[in-house]
């Protein structure tokens, strides 16, 4: 109490924010984020398991007890980028991204729009059921949401009040009330919900780009926004298409 929680205090009144690399209860409430190996050594799905030695499956524990106390970060190894989605998902740590300056911006956008942007919207919901089916691990969320995981597949589906938000690669996820987001890996069709309260013939999708933004095509068929998305390219669907373009294309 007198020590490191003056230490944070000091930071806090000049406006300096402290986050921590280990997870630890005492810091919770204290320190906004830790950048945090969720992953434990005993994780069954990893090619160096402890789990063989002795023996047990993993359970979402932390993600139960602490996904709205605080907010953590996940490292570790994985093998691609579905496999980080799956660890993420299930370990409720959003994924870390290292950006150099002679980077590709596509990792960029993939960090943002395929992991920040779904992440956001369950992280924060209380797991109210687990099961697991073989190679399939099931986590219901308040709220009619759950994450579906295969880990031999390695697919994954998370869904929110009913309506899936992101599957395989993929994301077709709400932001907030006037925008959804599209986003792939590989170029594909992708359709999400039209929200009941939006105006289809009101909406304009948004390829964004540093050089340019330009406007796709849209259809509005069965209730569902369906667009053709270029691969590692966020397109934005905007509820007010006319203000979007304004905003966006007229930029330049």
């Amino acid at each position: 109490v007198e020590g490191r929680y003056r230490v944070l205090a000091e930071f806090a009144g000049h406006g300096v924010d402290v986050s921590s690399e280990a997870l630890r209860y005492a810091f919770i409430g204290k320190v906004s984020c830790f950048w945090y190996a969720q992953q434990p050594l005993s994780d069954p799905f990893s090619d160096e398991s402890l789990t063989d030695a002795f023996g047990g499956e993993s359970i979402p524990l932390l993600t139960t007890i602490y996904r709205k106390s605080a907010v953590w970060g996940q490292s570790g190894k994985t093998k691609g980028p579905l496999d980080q989605m799956l660890k993420m998902l299930f370990y409720n740590g959003c994924v870390h991204s290292w950006i150099r300056s002679d980077a590709d911006m596509k990792e960029m956008t993939d960090w943002v729009y395929l992991y920040v942007v779904p992440w956001i919207k369950v992280h924060g919901l209380n797991i109210e059921t687990f099961k697991r089916e073989g190679d399939r691990t099931l986590i219901g969320l308040e709220g009619e949401a759950s994450i579906d995981l295969d880990w031999k597949k390695q697919t994954y589906s998370v869904r929110i009040g009913g309506a899936e938000i992101a599957r395989d690669s993929s994301t077709f996820c709400p932001v907030d009330d006037g925008r959804i987001a599209f986003y792939s890996l590989n170029s594909r069709e992708l359709s999400a919900p039209l929200p009941a309260a939006w105006d289809a013939g009101k909406i304009a999708a948004i390829a964004l780009s540093l050089e340019k933004a330009s406007e796709l095509p849209a259809t509005v068929e069965g209730g569902k926004i369906s667009i053709s998305v270029p691969a590692r390219q966020p397109v934005m669907v905007y509820r007010d298409g006319e203000k979007a373009r304004k905003r966006l294309l007229q930029a330049g």
